[in-house]
């Protein structure tokens, strides 16, 4: 074997290498890295809803009072 010839096939040994790497990483980041993001870009959205809808609604009571204009009666 010639020197060119061992260093094409490390090269080639390098790359196979990274290729399957590569494959590896993509199918880590299926099964488990989007899923996790998937959920925490879900749950920020909906309690950062549910927080704003607590610090921005109002709610009070009407006391309601018969008066002669809400009961139909004319004093008149």
């Amino acid at each position: 074997m010639t020197p060119t010839s061992i260093f094409l096939l490390g090269l080639l040994d390098y790359l196979s290498e990274l290729i399957q790497f590569t494959y590896e990483m993509g199918v880590f980041t299926r099964k488990y890295i989007f899923p996790v993001v998937l959920f925490v870009i879900l749950s920020v959205h909906f309690y950062s809803n549910k927080l704003w809808d607590v610090l921005t609604s109002q709610s009070f009571d009407l006391k309601i009072r018969n008066t002669p204009m809400t009961t139909g009666y004319s004093y008149c």
